[in-house]
């Protein structure tokens, strides 16, 4: 017997040899941009990692940061930058630093509008 079930397999081939083609070359610049986004946020933000980052993922603890998910997401999306609500950031070889520069910008924001509420009942 020979296949092992799978129909179309030229299809996953084809599928293979793209991402051979086209993301393993861009991989090592792919992960610095996650990198530099990782160190941005602990670094510039203040915000928790969830994990460290050593891929194109970067996985912050939203929650823990004081952010809850519905928060986090609908303050994103206003600013045109949309995440799924648990912290975690995929980086895609395509992404341009145009769109980097727009999450920076939104978790920016994000942050520097929650500082002050969060300090303003201590003291």
């Amino acid at each position: 017997m020979f296949g092992g079930g799978a129909r179309q397999p030229g299809m996953l081939a084809a599928a293979g040899m793209a991402a051979l083609d086209h993301a393993l070359p861009t991989m090592t610049e792919t992960h610095a941009k996650a990198n530099a986004v990782a160190d941005y946020f602990v670094g510039e933000l203040d915000l928790p990692l969830l994990c460290s980052c050593e891929t194109n993922m970067v996985v912050l603890g939203i929650e823990a940061a004081g952010f809850p998910a519905q928060v986090w997401r609908q303050r994103l999306l206003e600013h045109n930058v949309r995440v799924f609500d648990n912290g975690r950031l995929v980086f895609h070889h395509q992404i341009y630093q145009a769109g980097i520069d727009a999450l920076k910008g939104a978790v920016h924001s994000l942050v520097k509008d929650a500082t002050p509420r969060q300090g303003a009942g201590r003291g």
